[in-house]
């Protein structure tokens, strides 16, 4: 029974949602992708936007730029587990060609393009976890029992113990929804107005000015007096100098309307609406109309704990059921370490140190160690505050009422 819920899900998700087939190349040829602007929009044509290719690429640096450990909790509070057998995957070398910052840096690129991430898990003959392949989300298709991969028209199925699925918002749970797709309108909108821009600056029709004589001209004449005037304006040896026209002629300049000026408006609209896609603060994608000295810090905060926040907890559940067995589970887990990039200005952190030192919190040499600086000899000791220290209450001290005195 459980089955057959199973593959009716499946197939119900498959042909209301439309996530996985038909595949992406075939919605391009098909013209499915182009948006109300005309412009068509697939996560490779998306790259081309800056804007898209900004964020895509400060998100994916932030994530793979955490270390990231596997602990194991401990009487004492945790411990990190290097000789786990995953450690050294997930730390260092995740497969033979890719180090650790890469291959996180492709899955959340994966990810933000595509809604999906997918690796095989090579595990050796104890069932450990060895190596993580990184697979296209494009060549993968998710089945009801595992899923199939299309390597160059061949078709291959793995079971789902031996893929590593990282997924973003998802409307079903099995697959996640491509940011690029669910905002293609508002990307393409951003991809016409560049356009836009592009073809008005580079190949657009718009004169500079007329140049009009009261005598007839013959073709002769016209481009003669056109390459003397040409000679006389173009360059920037000959701005701001007189010039004199003869003949009765007469030069009219003529003026950018409002209509065509105001795509730069719409282009700097575009970036806003982009990052909002992502939740990345527009002063990371060199946008600097709302940033300022006094909110790039608290911008930054945010974006820590609004936009990669959300993304470690899901990476870090998702490795730890995946990479771990049931029984490593209740031992070990997968974490990022973040603290170093949410300590704040060099003053703040100096500040916060010394609170928690004075306060007993950290001692020196726990301090330290977050600065990647070596102990201390004496740099263990917690300290504690002398008029804060506990005093046993004893009995004897409570002070009895006085012969007739009353208790309120």
């Amino acid at each position: 029974m459980l089955n057959q819920i199973r593959q009716w899900w499946f197939e119900r998700r498959s042909f209301t949602s439309g996530l996985t087939r038909p595949q992406p190349w075939l919605r391009e040829a098909l013209g499915a992708e182009e948006t109300y602007s005309g412009e068509s929009v697939t996560p490779e044509t998306a790259l081309r936007n800056t804007a898209v290719f900004a964020c895509i690429r400060v998100l994916s640096e932030s994530v793979a730029g955490l270390p990231l450990h596997i602990y194991q909790r401990t009487a004492a509070g945790r411990d990190v587990a290097v000789r786990h057998p995953a450690y050294r995957v997930l730390h260092r070398r995740p497969n033979g060609r890719q180090t650790s910052f890469e291959y996180r840096q492709l899955c959340m690129a994966h990810l933000l393009l595509y809604g999906n991430s997918y690796s095989e898990i090579v595990r050796d003959q104890s069932g450990n976890v060895s190596a993580l392949w990184p697979i296209h989300p494009s060549l993968v298709t998710v089945k009801p029992d595992g899923f199939e991969i299309n390597n160059g028209g061949k078709r291959i199925e793995l079971p789902w113990e031996s893929v590593l699925h990282l997924k973003g918002l998802s409307c079903d749970g099995i697959v996640g929804l491509s940011p690029i797709q669910a905002a293609r309108q508002s990307i393409g909108l951003s991809q016409a107005a560049e356009r836009f821009g592009s073809l008005y600056f580079g190949k657009g029709s718009r004169p500079g000015g007329v140049l009009s004589v009261p005598d007839k001209l013959n073709v002769e004449q016209t481009a003669a007096l056109q390459a003397s005037f040409q000679n006389k304006t173009a360059g920037p040896e000959n701005m701001h100098r007189t010039l004199v026209l003869s003949g009765g002629s007469v030069f009219t300049p003529l003026q950018i309307s409002n209509e065509d000026s105001q795509f730069m408006e719409l282009r700097r609209f575009g970036v806003e609406d982009i990052c909002r896609i992502f939740r990345v603060p527009g002063f990371m994608v060199a946008d600097l109309s709302k940033a300022n000295y006094s909110n790039v810090d608290a911008m930054d905060r945010a974006f820590l704990k609004n936009g990669v926040l959300p993304w470690l907890q899901s990476i870090e559940q998702t490795f730890s059921m995946r990479l771990l067995s049931e029984s490593d589970q209740d031992v070990y887990y997968v974490e990022h370490d973040a603290s170093g990039s949410m300590r704040g200005s060099p003053v703040e952190q100096m500040q916060s140190f010394q609170l928690a030192i004075h306060a007993g919190i950290l001692s020196p040499n726990d301090c330290r160690r977050m600065l990647n600086l070596n102990p201390r000899p004496d740099g263990d000791t917690y300290l504690q505050a002398t008029n804060l220290s506990a005093t046993p209450f004893s009995p004897a001290q409570q002070i009895s009422p006085a012969p007739g005195d009353t208790i309120q």
